[in-house]
């Protein structure tokens, strides 16, 4: 479980970037990487965490995409009740707190 304080416990806060800095790392990342999703993807900022010793944040962005479905299951879905047409998709980035380098970026499963 990550610790609710700052990072100023463990390591230098003029040597580390804040939490606001994480998360504009995180988002740009995200943009980069999937540009097919354009900006109507309802991009949001879901979750912060900071580990516990300070290294790292971990960044939880939310975003729509459209649903697939194929042609049986759309006429299946227009005899039952109606889908929605996106789905709610979440990743997660693991941000350096010193460096503000995306160390990873996972699928994070809801």
């Amino acid at each position: 479980m990550a610790k609710q304080s700052s990072v100023t416990e463990m390591a230098d806060p003029a040597a580390s970037i804040d939490v606001q800095e994480a998360v504009r790392k995180a988002v740009s990342y995200f943009h980069k990487l999937l540009p097919q999703l354009g900006r109507n993807a309802n991009v949001m900022l879901e979750e912060v965490e900071e580990s516990e010793d300070g290294s790292h944040w971990l960044i939880t962005i939310g975003y729509d995409v459209e649903r697939a479905l194929s042609p049986a299951q759309r006429n299946l879905q227009s005899v039952l009740s109606p889908m929605p047409p996106v789905v709610r998709k979440y990743k997660i980035f693991k941000v350096d707190a010193k460096t503000g380098r995306i160390l990873s970026m996972k699928i994070r499963s809801v």
